[in-house]
């Protein structure tokens, strides 16, 4: 039996493929990892093996799991945190899913997605449930936060950027002095 302290942050309503476990050992970090739920919808954590969540409910599923890690680990600290998984794109250095914790943000999940040199966030949009929400994360509010499934699109900015402007007027000179030249 290994010793350690573990912390579990678990995503599901009913467990899915994709869903995402972490688990923190506070005495043997290198056990520490994130599991998914795989396609059978089961998980493999290490010294437990393989473990079945199959149509197996949030609540359920974490007092499954809480019984099923205290007889692989001894004296554990188990904690459990339901997650949000958003999915990012537009002006993002990388789309695709991010895991956010309760009390993470829209600006967390831009912040982990990072962002280009064109993105606009005054003009975020979420779409939530077929509906379309405007953020402007320049001024965040307070009670503004991701659900689960949320499409977070960042979009591009209308402005150039101040590189453009450069290499426009360098452009513009370079034909005005041309011009010049050859009107002589």
């Amino acid at each position: 039996m290994a010793w350690g302290i573990l912390s579990l942050f678990v995503i599901c309503a009913e467990c899915k493929p994709g869903d995402a476990f972490f688990i923190r050992f506070f005495r043997d970090a290198a056990l520490s990892d994130t599991f998914f739920v795989e396609e059978d919808t089961s998980i493999y954590i290490p010294l437990a093996g393989q473990i079945s969540l199959a149509g197996v409910e949030k609540e359920k599923a974490v007092k499954f799991l809480e019984d099923t890690l205290l007889s692989f680990y001894a004296r554990p600290l188990v904690k459990v945190y339901s997650l949000s998984r958003v999915y990012m794109t537009g002006q993002v250095e990388k789309p695709g899913p991010v895991y956010l914790m309760p009390s993470e943000g829209f600006i967390e999940a831009v912040a982990i997605a990072g962002t280009k040199d064109r993105a606009d966030l005054a003009r975020v949009k979420v779409i939530r449930d077929g509906k379309t929400i405007g953020l402007d994360l320049r001024r965040p509010r307070t009670g503004e936060t991701p659900h689960d499934g949320d499409l977070i699109i960042v979009p591009k900015s209308p402005w150039p950027t101040l590189m453009e402007v450069y290499y426009v007027l360098a452009g513009v000179a370079v034909a005005w002095s041309l011009y010049l030249n050859i009107r002589r």
